[in-house]
């Protein structure tokens, strides 16, 4: 017996009872992959053209990749496991839930503590990544404000109580 619950006949009947879904599962998981990755090169084209900012490219291939690739991962699970979708998909609401309303604290107070500005430069991103040359940026600018002994104070704030 293992575990009280299942004998090893029942296990091993239980296991042979999924391995023909593997292979159509593995194949629509890499279809939605390749899709992905499909889908996120044409999105990019007619936004160059029309000189939409290469964040905003960037950021929306992202999303459709990951959009993409979760329903893929949706649609692997319901064939490999029919029915057990949806108490995961309530899981994953629940930590979504979570931890959006644990962040929302962290995203109000950045921008206390922060200098925003803009700095507009030309990168050719064939030969170092948008994320890199963002990176790479910021670097440049710490150094020029450290090398000039320029320093940015964090906010401070003073609570003053009285008795009544």
């Amino acid at each position: 017996m293992l575990g009280n619950k299942y004998s090893l006949e029942e296990l091993m009947n239980q296991i042979i009872g999924v391995l023909p879904k593997i292979g159509p599962s593995l194949g629509v998981f890499f279809l939605t992959l390749w899709i992905a990755s499909f889908v996120a090169k044409i999105i990019r084209s007619p936004m160059e053209r029309r000189d939409v900012d290469p964040e905003l490219i960037l950021l929306l291939q992202i999303i459709t990749k990951w959009v993409i690739r979760v329903l893929g991962m949706v649609i692997a699970v319901e064939i490999l496991a029919a029915g057990t979708l949806t108490s995961l998909i309530a899981g994953f609401g629940i930590a979504g839930f979570t931890i959006g309303f644990a962040l929302q604290d962290v995203a109000k107070n950045f921008g206390e503590s922060a200098i925003e500005f803009s700095a507009y430069c030309w990168v050719d991103t064939k030969e170092i990544g948008l994320n890199e040359a963002t990176d790479a940026g910021i670097k440049e600018i710490k150094d020029a404000f450290a090398q000039q002994d320029i320093k940015i104070p964090f906010p401070t704030r003073t609570v003053l109580s009285t008795t009544i």
